[in-house]
């Protein structure tokens, strides 16, 4: 903990550092408090007697090696310790935040330790009753040293644990389904073994043909109900099947394209707009998916500039 040098009213009541260790030399162990160059801690102090009161008191701190006697360290221009007291408002506590900026390695590893003095605060003058030296510190460089030094001393793990068998029911000892089995290995398999890039790319083809499928089904549907609803209002399913041009000519397009509005009955144009898109969507999911790209382009040449707005906005392009 902490000693006391010749005979004090003042007594350390907690030297704080980040670490202690305990090293052995001569024969001795001892506990070493390790603290980090240039970084704070604290030594708090405590008045014996009921006549002293900190706030009255200057004090001054030296850094001295640990050894018998009170040997300074040396400096040309800096103290090699800086420190502030702080008492607390009765005056018979004070907290002192020390820093020391040497280290250990740079002193033929010797151990420090710190000699508060009381002094008068107008004379200056010594006051013998007033005076602690701290524990034995050692100064390190970084604060990844002092993690290794905390991990060297924590509770090494066993080389061999043993483990306990746990009990097993009979009716435990079940053969697992060859689902539960499969599952579990593609689970751990899937888990285990990485991905490659060609099998991501294989994945998205496979989702976009889904997606593709879903959505026919979906336009097949609305077909459907759209029909139905057709034969209920009169109109009849001959009709709306007859209205459907052939998708195995490229013009099947532009006879949709080319219907004048006021062909339509009166009345009746929100339906008919309906049923013809309907029906332009059917004859565009029965074309066969590889060949659709060449029949619109074929489309696409027969279109005057009005009636293809790509053509005529590509025209605008390579005039600009």
């Amino acid at each position: 903990m902490s000693r006391v040098a010749m005979t004090s009213c003042v007594t350390i009541i907690k030297q704080h550092s980040p670490f202690e260790e305990k090293v052995t030399r001569n024969g001795i162990q001892r506990d070493i408090h390790v603290v980090i160059k240039n970084s704070p801690f604290t030594l708090q102090l405590g008045a014996a007697t009921h006549d002293i009161d900190f706030n009255r008191v200057a004090f001054d701190a030296a850094l001295l090696y640990d050894t018998e006697g009170e040997k300074g360290v040396d400096f040309v221009k800096m103290k090699p310790i800086e420190f502030k007291c702080m008492p607390n408002e009765k005056g018979d506590q004070t907290t002192i935040e020390l820093r020391i900026k040497v280290l250990t390695s740079q002193h033929e590893d010797m151990f420090f330790k710190v000699r508060i003095q009381g002094q008068d605060p107008v004379t200056k003058q010594e006051l013998p009753h007033i005076k602690v030296i701290t524990a034995p510190i050692k100064v390190i460089s970084k604060p990844e040293q002092l993690k290794k030094r905390q991990n060297s001393v924590s509770t090494p793990t066993p080389l061999y644990t043993p483990i306990t068998p746990l009990p097993i029911s009979p009716t435990a000892i079940n053969t697992p389904s060859s689902s539960s089995c499969s599952s579990t290995i593609t689970s751990t398999s899937s888990a285990s073994k990485k991905r490659t890039v060609n099998e991501l790319v294989v994945d998205a083809v496979n989702r976009i043909e889904k997606s593709q499928q879903d959505q026919q089904t979906l336009l097949e549907k609305i077909y459907q109900q759209v029909s139905l609803v057709k034969q209920e209002s009169g109109c009849g399913s001959s009709s709306t099947s007859s209205a459907v041009p052939s998708s195995s000519s490229p013009s099947f397009f532009l006879e949709f394209m080319n219907k004048s509005k006021d062909s339509l009955p009166s009345g009746s144009k929100e339906d008919d707009f309906e049923t013809t898109f309907v029906q332009l969507l059917k004859a565009y999911s029965a074309i066969d998916p590889s060949s659709r790209a060449t029949k619109i382009r074929r489309i696409s040449r027969n279109l005057t500039p009005s009636q293809n707005i790509c053509s005529h906005q590509r025209e605008q392009r390579t005039q600009r």
